[in-house]
């Protein structure tokens, strides 16, 4: 029984690896999706000021 609680000792230390992993992992996958998302809106804008150049100026009678 006095084992038990070199266990805790090790398992404990593990699972915060584990843990500090996951997170890093999220916050890395957060930062690329945002800027894959960014990317995405720029080319969406980059889209409609192309049409608006190419339609030209609107002239009014």
């Amino acid at each position: 029984m006095e084992h038990f609680s070199n266990f805790s000792t090790v398992y404990g230390s593990l699972s915060a690896v584990a843990i500090a992993m996951l997170w890093l992992y999220t916050c890395v996958a957060i930062v690329f999706y945002g800027g894959a998302l960014n990317k995405y809106l720029a080319d969406i804008g980059y889209q409609l000021r192309l049409r608006r150049w190419e339609k030209g100026p609107e002239r009014e009678c």
